[in-house]
Order: C-alpha cells, then structure tokens, then sequence
C-alpha cells in the first residue's frame, strides 16, 4: 500500500512496530518473572 506521504507514513509504522515489540518484551518478561 503506497501512499503520497511514504516517508512519514513509513516513519509512523516504524515506530508503531518498535511500540508493539516493546510492548511484547515487556509482556514476555512479566510472564517469566511471574
């Protein structure tokens, strides 16, 4: 899917999927401490 704004569309999805990948690190961490 392109769209005319890649560069801050591209730079919005990088950082919604380093969000979602830390989100599951810490989700991954509290299961194994718990």
């Amino acid at each position: 899917m392109r769209s005319p704004t890649g560069p801050l569309f591209k730079g919005y999805e990088i950082i919604a999927i380093i969000i979602f990948l830390t989100g599951a690190a810490v989700v991954a961490g509290l299961n194994l401490v718990y």
